[in-house]
C-alpha cells in the first residue's frame, strides 16, 4: 500500500507574517501551523520572551488544593503522591515528590505495578497506603479521574484525594476532595479564554502536576525551585507525545535550556548512557534517547527506581538505576522485535479484508510491550491495533490500542464501556481491562465499531509535504532556520519536503542489529546523505533515479556537524535490493577455526577479502571448498563475503560488498594492520622504480593501494610525500593514476622531517583505526 504525498497548500501568505519572516518558505511553515499575525509568530518563535505562562488559578480547585496541602505540611499530615509507570507517570511522581520534600512536607510516593495492578488507583494499594503508611492526603498525578469506586472508598476511611490528571474524563467524576484536570468538566474558570482553554487541554500529567507545585511554590515565596523540576516537565511532556504547542511549547524549551545549564544529576546520568552532549542536548534528544529509557523499566520491572533516580542526590543510587534503566531498555528493544514478529505472524490477508482493525489474542506477550508493537503495527498497516493481553489464571484481559487519523479510541472503547472493568486514555492510545469471559463479545464489538465509523479513506497512508526542494536550497543555513520551529511534536509536526530524481549512489547498514539503512545519493548539488530508521532495505538499486520525502536534521559525529536527511518515504520503479546484514565475529572465541571447519561442509559460495600478505600465506596453506580469496581488485560474486582482513576504507569496505553481491558479510579478522611508516615508504618506493622501469611510469594507484594495503587517499598522500622528497618526479597526475619518472632513493631520516610526513602518518593511522565500531560503516 502507497503512501500518499500531500502537499500542503496554503493560504494566501498575510503580509505582517511575510514581511516578519522575510522569507516566503519560511513564512509558510508557520501559516501552515496556524500562524497569522506577527504577534502569534512572536509567541511561538520566542515563547520564553513573549508568550505568558497560565496562572495555575486558572484551575477552580486550586485555591482549594493549595490550603490542603499547605495543611498537611503544617500539621505534618503524611502525603502520598500516587503515579503510574509509564514517563508521564513517574517525571509527574518525581516532580510532586521534590516539590513537596523541598516544602518540608512528610511525603512519600507510590508507582503501582504494570502487570500486578495495572493503570490508576487500586483499592488494596490504597488500603495498605492507609493502615500501614498512615496516609491522610494522597494526590493523584496522571490518573486517578476514572477511579471513582477507588477514591470513595477513601473518603469512607477519612483520607482525602485530589486527583492531578489530563485523561479524558466522563461526565460523572470521583468524590474527590479536588479535581485539577482541564478535560474535567468544570475544572477551569469560566473567564479563561479560548486559547487558554486550548492550552491547559494539552498538558500532559507532568504539566498539570507542575501547575500545581507552581501554586504551592508561589504560596510560599520559593519559585526558584521551578528551575529544579522544568526538566522533568520537559521529558514527561515530550515521552506523552501531547501538542508542542502554547505552554507546552514554552515548559519543554524552558525544560531543555534548564537540562543544558545546570543539569540535575539523574537526568545527566541517562544522558551520558545514551551518548549525547549538554552542547547539543534538545527536545529530539529526549524523544530517542531518554524518554525510551525512562519508559523501559516500567515496562519489565518496577518504575519506582525511576523516581529514585529523579529525586535522589545520591550519586551511587543515580549511577546503579541509570545503568539497570539502560539494561532494561535494551532488553526491552529485543523483546520488541521479538513480539513483533510474532504478532506479524498472526496477521493474514482475510483478517485484513474482512475488518479494518486488526485485533490479536496471546497469552504469553509482555504485557509492557505491547503498547510498543501495537504503535509499529498500526504504522506498518495503517489501521487501528488492538493487542489483548490474556491472563487465563486471573481470568483477565488487558489490551493496549493505537489508532489512525479517523478514529478516536477513547470514544470507540467508551461505546462499549460496559464491557471492560476500566478504560481510558486518548483520541489515538488507549487501553482497557476486562473479564476474560468476555472476550468473544468483545473482539466482535470492537470490529463491528471500527468498520462502520472508520470510513475506507482514512485506510490510505498519508504524509503532509511542506514543499518539494531542489538539492542546492538543502543547506546549513536552511536547516538552522528550520529548527527555530521546534521543539516538534504533535499539532506541530517536524517540517517534512520531497526531492526529487535523485541517484542512489551508495546503501550502508547502521546500528548494532544493522536495523538502519544510510543511503547516499547524488543529484545536481553533489552527494547528500539519508537515513532510514528501522528499514534496512529499498526499492531502489544503485544507479535508480528516485523520489524521497525527508525532514532536514543537522548530524553532529566526531566534532563535525553535517546536513542529514531523515527519511520518511520514497518513490522508485526500482526492484527491491537488501542490503546485505554484517555480521561481526570477533569477539567470538575461536571465530577463525570455526568458520575454517564451516568450510568444509557449506555448500555455498564464499569470498574471502584478504590484502595482508601474512594473511594471504597463512590461506595458501589451507584447502578452501567453495571458497576463493579476493583483493579489491578482483571481486567476484558470492553467496557469503567473509572479511579476514577489515580493508582501510568505507568506500573500499562497500565497494566490496556491493561487487560480489553476497547475502550475508562476515568479519572475522582484525582490521587492518599497519606496518612501520618507514616500511611503507621503501615498499612504496620500491615499487614506483619499478614502474617507471618496467611500466613505462604508469602508476595504478588502486593497484598500489591494494598492494600496500592503504587507502587510494593514503596512497597518493605517499606518492606525494616521495615527490616532495625528490625521489620522484610526477609527470602527470590523475585521481586512478600517475605517470612518473624515479629519480633517486633518498635517505628516510630527510622525508620523516619534511612536514608533509605528519599527514602521511595521520592518513595511515586513519586506515588503521578504521573499524566497524565507530561507526565508520
Amino acid at each position: 500500500m502507497g503512501t500518499k504525498w500531500i502537499y500542503t497548500s496554503c493560504e494566501k501568505i498575510p503580509e505582517e507574517i511575510s514581511a516578519y519572516c522575510k522569507d516566503d518558505l519560511f513564512a509558510k511553515l508557520l501559516v501552515n501551523r496556524g500562524i497569522k499575525t506577527t504577534q502569534q509568530a512572536k509567541e511561538f518563535l520566542e515563547p520564553e520572551v513573549h508568550y505568558k505562562e497560565i496562572s495555575p488559578y486558572a484551575f477552580s480547585d486550586m485555591t482549594r488544593v493549595v490550603e490542603r496541602i499547605s495543611k498537611a505540611i503544617a500539621i505534618e499530615e503524611k502525603i502520598i503522591v500516587y503515579g503510574d509507570f509509564d514517563a508521564d507517570g513517574v517525571t509527574s511522581t518525581s516532580l510532586l515528590h521534590k516539590t513537596l520534600s523541598y516544602l518540608g512536607a512528610n511525603v512519600d510516593f507510590y508507582v503501582p505495578d504494570r502487570v500486578k495492578e495495572g493503570h490508576g488507583l487500586n483499592s488494596k494499594a490504597l488500603i495498605n497506603l492507609k493502615t500501614k503508611q498512615k496516609a491522610k492526603l494522597i494526590i493523584t498525578v496522571d490518573n486517578g479521574v476514572s477511579n471513582l469506586a477507588e477514591i470513595k472508598l477513601m473518603k469512607g476511611f477519612g483520607v482525602d484525594v485530589i486527583v492531578t490528571d489530563h485523561h479524558e474524563a466522563a461526565e460523572e467524576l470521583p468524590e474527590a476532595f479536588a479535581i485539577i484536570n482541564p478535560k474535567a468538566q468544570n475544572s477551569l474558570k469560566e473567564t479563561l479564554s479560548s486559547k487558554e482553554i486550548e492550552s491547559l487541554n494539552y498538558l500532559a500529567g507532568v504539566g498539570v502536576a507542575y501547575k500545581v507545585a507552581c501554586a504551592l511554590l508561589e504560596k510560599y515565596g520559593k519559585l526558584e525551585f521551578v528551575s529544579e523540576i522544568l526538566p522533568l516537565v520537559a521529558i514527561g511532556t515530550i515521552a506523552d507525545v501531547v501538542p508542542l504547542l502554547e505552554e507546552n511549547r514554552l515548559l519543554v524549551r524552558k525544560g531543555v535550556e534548564c537540562i543544558k545549564n545546570n543539569c540535575p544529576l539523574g537526568i545527566k546520568a541517562l544522558i551520558d548512557d545514551a551518548g549525547y552532549g549538554l552542547d547539543t542536548f534538545d527536545a529530539q534528544s529526549i524523544a530517542f534517547g531518554i524518554a525510551p529509557r525512562v519508559n523501559a523499566i516500567g515496562r519489565l520491572e518496577h518504575a519506582k527506581k525511576v523516581v529514585e533516580l529523579f529525586t535522589s542526590d545520591n550519586q551511587g543510587i543515580i549511577e546503579l538505576n541509570a545503568k539497570y534503566m539502560d539494561d532494561c531498555n535494551k532488553i526491552r528493544q529485543s523483546l520488541c522485535e521479538n513480539i513483533f514478529e510474532e504478532a506479524l505472524s498472526q496477521i493474514t490477508k482475510t483478517s485484513l479484508k474482512d475488518n479494518k482493525a486488526i485485533i490479536l489474542t496471546d497469552n504469553s506477550w509482555n504485557i509492557g510491550i505491547i503498547g510498543i508493537v501495537a504503535s509499529k503495527l498500526c504504522e506498518r498497516f495503517y489501521r487501528p491495533v488492538f493487542i489483548l493481553r490474556l491472563d487465563e489464571e486471573n481470568a483477565k484481559i488487558r489490551c493496549s490500542s493505537r489508532s489512525i487519523e479517523g478514529l478516536n479510541l477513547y470514544e470507540t472503547l467508551s461505546e462499549v464501556g460496559d464491557l471492560f472493568d476500566v478504560f481510558g486514555g486518548h483520541s489515538m492510545a488507549a487501553g482497557f481491562s476486562a473479564d476474560i469471559n468476555n472476550l468473544g463479545k468483545i473482539i466482535e464489538s470492537l470490529n463491528k465499531i471500527v468498520n462502520e465509523n472508520l470510513d475506507d479513506e482514512f485506510l490510505t497512508p498519508r504524509l503532509n509535504v511542506e514543499e518539494d526542494l531542489k538539492q542546492s536550497e538543502l543547506t546549513f543555513d536552511f536547516v538552522k532556520k528550520i529548527q527555530l520551529i521546534e521543539p516538534c511534536g504533535a499539532k506541530n509536526p517536524s517540517p517534512v519536503f520531497s526531492m526529487k530524481s535523485l541517484v542512489v549512489k551508495e546503501l550502508k547498514l547502521m546500528g548494532s542489529n544493522s536495523n538502519h539503512l544510510k543511503v547516499f545519493f547524488e543529484g545536481e548539488a553533489g552527494v547528500s546523505e539519508g537515513v532510514f530508521w528501522g528499514k534496512s532495505e529499498i526499492n531502489a538499486k544503485i544507479a535508480d533515479k528516485i523520489d524521497i520525502v525527508f525532514t532536514p536534521r543537522l548530524n553532529t559525529f566526531m566534532d563535525k556537524t553535517t546536513v542529514q536527511m531523515e527519511l520518511c518515504d520514497y518513490k522508485s520503479e526500482g526492484a527491491k535490493i537488501s542490503c546485505p546484514k554484517i555480521i561481526d565475529h570477533r569477539r567470538k572465541q575461536n571465530a577463525l577455526h570455526m568458520f575454517l571447519e564451516y568450510l568444509k561442509t557449506t555448500k555455498t559460495t564464499i569470498a574471502i577479502f584478504a590484502e595482508n600478505q601474512k594473511t594471504l600465506e597463512f590461506l595458501g596453506q589451507k584447502t578452501l571448498t567453495n571458497a576463493f580469496v579476493i583483493n579489491r581488485l578482483n571481486p567476484q560474486n558470492a553467496d557469503q563475503l567473509v572479511f579476514l582482513d577489515l580493508p582501510p576504507s568505507r568506500e573500499v569496505f562497500f565497494d566490496i560488498m556491493q561487487k560480489t553481491s553476497a547475502k550475508a558479510v562476515h568479519i572475522i579478522g582484525s582490521s587492518f594492520q599497519k606496518a612501520d611508516t618507514s616500511q611503507i615508504l621503501k615498499n612504496c618506493s620500491g615499487m614506483l622504480k619499478y614502474a617507471d622501469s618496467k611500466l613505462g611510469g604508469v602508476v595504478d594507484i588502486e593497484k598500489f593501494s591494494s598492494k600496500l594495503n592503504l587507502s587510494s587517499k593514503a596512497t597518493q598522500i605517499c606518492i606525494d610525500l616521495l615527490a616532495k622528497s625528490d625521489v620522484i618526479e610526477i609527470i602527470e597526475s590523475a585521481e586512478t593514476e600517475y605517470t612518473i619518472k624515479f629519480v633517486q632513493s633518498k635517505d628516510l631520516t630527510k622525508i620523516k622531517s619534511l612536514p608533509e610526513f605528519s599527514a602521511f602518518e595521520q592518513e595511515v593511522d586513519f586506515c588503521e583505526n578504521f573499524d566497524l565500531s565507530n561507526n565508520q560503516i
